[in-house]
């Protein structure tokens, strides 16, 4: 049966200007969603009511445009158009839009004007912020069935949608959990039989069995004679681009260099003109070097970019062939291969290679296994953003109710999130108990004011240690493959850690005063 989709229209703003564009047309949902809607209710007859609504923002962005709906509340098919707009409230909002939608269907997330009741009981006109008369009702509350009959068949249609969005909305996150935890412990997989045949392939070893013995650690076989021949070239070629690279810079850096300095004569006296301006040769001579000067930097530019470019291409395709060159383009590996390849390096240099080789490898091996035993816990996935997103996209539910439940459960389990939230709590009550001390006779409170102060502490260094947990996690899901594109997160930077440990010691620095206070009152307490 088909179902009416709620109509939108844009409603003038608050300050009486033009109003702007409707909103775009709100996502189709196909995916573990509500039968889509077909036709909006368009009569003015006895079922139409108009719902004005305002969608939060998401995650702290600014709140949608007001929007009218109108549902024609005497069809059949009303339940599935309510539900159809809620999924569409919690896919644009989440939770909040969820709830905002709720209240405006039931009145009351509209704030009654003055004298709004005294209005409404003389039989006036309910209307939107913009000015807009809404259809419907004459009560802007949803009351009872009979001074409210249509807000009254909408929220009768409003409670089984609520009830089937909880349902799925449980469902979708257990089919995105499970897809992406598949799939992540498939790619581990292949991750660490991708180490052992690179292993087995590089080393001197009889068989791969024998190779992952090297990789727990237990032997230390020496490289292949030709493989070690053939890495050496490769390390040669990606350095070759890579001094190409650097040459192409330190060009662009001297183009940009002469720019700042003023050209000779262009600084120096000149004659001149009508209120100290230069005379046309002086201008002329300037904006001719302004021009060559514009050209020599988009040359060394373009450079530079053409030497990246080929960089990136060549480490891409040396890689696919043997990926620990992915681990090493970047490092001193390709200097010291060109070094021993020219006859200038001590035999140290081919050990380096042959370390760096196994350290890698092993790395790799050891982060992939740890990686395999936390994703034991299915709800360990919501840890990696990226898998999640990655998975949303193979399912192909973006923009839909599961990629909500999958990115608000993502928001959920940041790191110190809940902490977070404890120390705003204690922050609250330290800051209320410091005013209470400024009160005569409010003693208790400077002991209560320091417990605060040191249990924020607490609480704040808590943070830190599971915030720097999460970093070493995201590091072993970066380091568990050898391709970068396979890798269930990026390599995590540590410098906003150094910083909040840094923010903690001086606190607690800070702090001597409030922990004395603390020790004396827990020493008053157990003192007979």
């Amino acid at each position: 049966m088909s179902v009416p989709a709620p109509e939108v229209r844009a409603v003038a703003p608050r300050d009486g200007t033009t109003p702007g564009p409707a909103p775009v047309p709100l996502p189709d949902l196909d995916a573990l969603t509500a039968p889509p809607a077909t036709k909006a209710a368009t009569a003015d007859g006895f079922g139409v009511q108009d719902i004005p609504i305002s969608l939060p923002g998401d995650r702290g962005a600014d709140p949608l445009p007001e929007v009218v709906l109108t549902f024609d509340t005497v069809r059949a098919d009303l339940p599935a158009a309510v539900a159809e707009a809620l999924d569409t409230a919690y896919v644009l909002a989440g939770i909040p839009g969820k709830r905002t939608f709720e209240a405006a269907l039931k009145g009351t997330s509209q704030q009654p004007p003055v004298g709004w009741l005294g209005a409404v009981s003389r039989g006036l006109p309910v209307k939107t912020s913009g000015g807009r008369v809404l259809r419907g009702d004459p009560y802007a509350l949803y009351l009872d069935e009979d001074r409210t009959p249509r807000r009254h068949r909408l929220v009768e249609a409003l409670g089984p949608a609520v009830e089937d969005l909880a349902t799925r909305r449980a469902t979708a996150e257990r089919i995105v959990a499970t897809a992406a935890r598949d799939a992540a412990l498939g790619r581990l997989a292949a991750s660490r039989a991708q180490v052992r045949r690179e292993a087995f392939r590089h080393l001197a070893v009889a068989d791969e069995k024998a190779a992952a013995s090297v990789l727990d650690g237990s032997s230390r076989p020496d490289l292949r004679r030709d493989e070690l021949e053939e890495l050496l070239r490769d390390l040669v070629a990606i350095a070759d681009a890579r001094e190409k690279l650097a040459g192409a810079l330190s060009t662009q850096q001297q183009v940009e260099d002469r720019g700042r300095r003023p050209a000779p004569g262009v600084g120096g006296p000149r004659r001149p003109g009508l209120l100290g301006i230069p005379d046309r040769a002086a201008r002329d001579d300037l904006r001719a070097r302004t021009h060559a000067q514009q050209k020599a930097l988009d040359a060394a530019e373009a450079q530079v970019a053409d030497k990246r470019r080929v960089l990136a291409e060549l480490v891409a395709h040396l890689g696919r062939s043997r990926p620990v060159l992915f681990a090493w383009w970047e490092g001193e590996l390709p200097g010291k291969a060109r070094a021993l390849a020219a006859g200038r390096a001590s035999p140290e240099t081919a050990e380096a290679i042959r370390t760096a080789l196994l350290t890698t490898l092993r790395d790799t091996w050891a982060a992939a296994g740890e990686l395999t035993r936390t994703l034991a816990d299915e709800d360990a996935v919501w840890r990696f953003p990226a898998l999640v997103e990655r998975t949303i996209e193979e399912l192909g539910v973006d923009a839909e109710v599961p990629a909500r439940v999958a990115r608000d459960r993502v928001t959920d389990e940041e790191a110190g999130s809940d902490l977070q939230e404890l120390s705003d709590w204690i922050g609250h009550v330290e800051l209320a108990a410091s005013v209470a001390t400024l009160l005569p006779g409010a003693q208790p409170a400077a002991g209560v004011a320091a417990l605060a102060a040191v249990a924020g502490l607490v609480v704040d260094a808590a943070t830190v240690v599971v915030k720097g947990l999460r970093l070493a996690e995201e590091d072993r899901a970066a380091r568990a493959f050898l391709v970068p594109s396979e890798r269930l997160a990026a390599s995590p930077s540590y410098s906003s850690l150094m910083v909040d440990v840094a923010l903690v010691g001086l606190s607690v620095l800070l702090s001597v005063d409030e922990f004395r206070t603390v020790a004396r009152g827990a020493g008053s307490l157990v003192s007979p």
